[in-house]
């Protein structure tokens, strides 16, 4: 992907003032690859300046650099498919280790629902909710902790991943015995 810059290189901001950046993505006519998604990252940089004139002439100092991340999709790719490969129980770390795929030939992002119910007693904890994203192709693997003050018991964990797609959910289930 190739990026076309319109309007001036640099801009000035007041304290609190917000300004948009028109950006232009051009997809190259043949791509390299079969992908129906592909990213790119478009740096901008804060440049304050300085009233020391460097050995090379320039009177600015570059504070600082982010990146922010460009998601360009073909319109062929529409298939969305996540699927767990494992939820474990972490006792050293006390967390729920959950491993998923993105099988899909795009992007998906989403939220990670967990539920724990005592199993002695029927108290159900609801955890907070994780936010993930995730490519094509990628293996995500996502510690999820388990809350202080969990009380000792047989524990029924529901984890939920909600990616966006009204007709599908990936859901694991976990029995474990809490002994902290």
């Amino acid at each position: 992907m190739g990026f076309r810059k319109k309007d001036d290189n640099y801009f000035t901001l007041a304290p609190g003032q917000k300004k948009d950046i028109e950006v232009t993505v051009t997809v190259p006519g043949t791509l390299q690859d079969k992908l129906f998604t592909h990213t790119a990252v478009l740096y901008v940089s804060q440049m304050n300046p300085v009233d020391d004139v460097d050995s090379k002439g320039a009177n600015i100092k570059v504070s600082i650099r982010s990146g922010i991340k460009i998601f360009h999709k073909l319109p062929a790719g529409k298939n969305k498919k996540l699927e767990i490969q494992n939820l474990a129980y972490g006792k050293p770390k006390q967390t729920l280790d959950l491993t998923f795929d993105n099988l899909g030939d795009v992007w998906a992002d989403g939220k990670i629902s967990t539920d724990l119910v005592n199993t002695q007693n029927g108290k159900k904890t609801t955890l907070e909710n994780i936010v993930f994203y995730t490519m094509p192709g990628n293996k995500r693997e996502v510690s999820i902790p388990l809350p202080s003050g969990l009380e000792k018991g047989k524990y029924t964990a529901s984890v939920i991943i909600d990616y966006g797609d009204r007709d599908n959910l990936e859901l694991g289930e976990l029995n474990f015995t809490y002994d902290y």
